[in-house]
């Protein structure tokens, strides 16, 4: 029962002759892009049904003149639905995308932004900004903004209150079919789903401290949790563990769109509308 909480992709990496992901459930599983925050400097991984290798490592003698200070680490990671691979650490305000293998900046924020999503649109980006605590201070209000990394043009979506989602809420979201998802962490991690009547919960899990959330196009949820696990969902209440990396441990996921666009008529009036206006922001009752 949903409970309704009001508020507002090179050589294969092959070690001893075996690929480094050991494969847990026989079911197909889609290729995907996973950051991996726990190697300095950090690295987008590719994963796909043959087995996982970097993609992308962070140089810091190759990032650009106007993020030389920026922490070389790989926090999280989005896809275009054109394929562009886009990241940012997590610890600073330098949202990156790759072009031709290097690191270019397309955005500069002041407080850490923490994830990055797209939804069915090519140039726009929604990313995450939380502040980080200072002084045993509690972590504070998150915001969602959204950028056109075409034009440039970026705007506040709206405010994710802590209270109004159970707390720890450090960033984690994603946009599918049109929707916004939030994923919070702490003893129980919740997944949450942005509705006109304020935010309501998908999942509870006890099991995973989940850090990373990401849907296939038909509707399935890929988790991490920063280990090397990658978990799924297929019905929003059991998980599965389906492939496992030796070598890395994972703070996000994206998966590599599809061919199909997202589906119409389940929500996305609701969601277009908020995500443009930011009406969510206020609607507190």
């Amino acid at each position: 029962m949903l409970r309704r909480t009001w508020g507002w992709s090179l050589p294969l990496v092959v070690l001893a002759g075996t690929t480094l992901f050991a494969n847990l459930a026989s079911a197909y599983t889609p290729n995907l892009l996973l950051a991996d925050n726990t190697r300095w400097p950090g690295a987008v991984i590719k994963f796909t049904q043959e087995g996982e290798r970097d993609m992308h490592v962070v140089d810091p003698a190759l990032l650009p003149r106007d993020a030389r200070d920026a922490v070389p680490r790989v926090g999280s990671v989005a896809i275009s639905p054109r394929g562009e691979v886009f990241y940012c650490s997590g610890l600073d305000g330098v949202v990156y995308k790759l072009d031709g293998g290097r690191p270019v900046v397309v955005h500069q924020h002041g407080p850490p932004v923490r994830d990055l999503a797209f939804g069915s649109q090519n140039d726009i980006l929604f990313f995450s900004v939380v502040r980080t605590p200072q002084n045993g201070e509690a972590l504070a209000d998150g915001e969602i903004f959204r950028k056109n990394v075409r034009t440039g043009e970026y705007g506040r979506v709206g405010v994710v209150h802590q209270t109004d989602v159970g707390g720890n809420w450090w960033g984690s979201m994603t946009v599918h079919r049109g929707q916004l998802y939030i994923a919070t962490m702490g003893r129980t991690s919740r997944i949450l789903r942005l509705r006109t009547t304020g935010w309501e919960t998908m999942m509870e899990t006890s099991s995973l401290v989940v850090q990373g959330i990401d849907f296939e196009n038909g509707g399935d949820l890929y988790l991490v949790a920063g280990t090397g696990m990658i978990h799924r969902s297929t019905n929003l209440r059991d998980i599965e563990n389906v492939n496992e990396s030796r070598v890395s441990r994972f703070a996000d996921l994206a998966l590599e769109p599809e061919a199909t666009a997202d589906v119409p008529g389940l929500g996305i009036e609701v969601s277009d509308s908020l995500l443009r206006t930011g009406d969510w922001a206020t609607r507190r009752p």
